[in-house]
């Protein structure tokens, strides 16, 4: 019974803080995002989208498009001085097929723009013993083209409850 209720709360909290998770994007980054989801994101999550500044040529914005039992999911776009919109693609690794694929799907993105690297963390379960993370480095020109290099994938398939400081690492450049 306390599981049930502590779970009410957390639903009826995350309810009542939910925001719109377009709200403050410049209207060429919100239409991007609108086209590109078509409706297939939450339009209420309990943190709005980040913004950063690339260098003073361009823009980043890490917009959240669901929020699942353990993790969440966003989109990125780059804009630069000319309001061109463009959405971020990296590299991971699909373990079916065994190869490197490109996603615009982020799985938990993180941006540190001391060193303008964009990182995601994919739980293959909660207990976040296995999954993928992938390190890409964000280039500007000076012209504030931006492009995103993926040099780094790691991924750990098996979800066996042993826990490891790094899982192996699948891609580097």
């Amino acid at each position: 019974m306390k599981n049930l209720i502590f779970l009410l709360i957390t639903m009826f909290s995350l309810t009542a803080l939910a925001v719109d998770p377009t709200e403050g994007l410049p209207e060429a980054v919100k239409a991007k995002y609108q086209a590109m989801t078509a409706g297939e994101c939450q339009t209420d999550t309990p943190w709005g989208a980040e913004s950063f500044d690339l260098q003073g040529k361009a823009n980043l914005y890490i917009v959240p498009c669901f929020l699942g039992a353990y993790q969440s999911g966003a989109l990125a776009f780059t804009s630069d001085k000319f309001s061109n919109v463009q959405v971020v693609t990296v590299l991971s690794y699909d373990e079916i097929m065994q190869a490197v694929t490109a996603t615009i799907d982020l799985m938990e993105p993180s941006f540190d723009p001391d060193t303008m690297t964009l990182s995601t963390y994919s739980k293959g379960r909660g207990l976040g013993d296995c999954g993928q993370t992938s390190t890409s480095k964000i280039l500007v020109d000076d012209y504030g083209y931006v492009r995103v290099k993926t040099i780094e994938i790691r991924d750990k398939a098996e979800c066996d409850g042993q826990y490891e400081d790094e899982w192996p690492v699948v891609f580097k450049q």
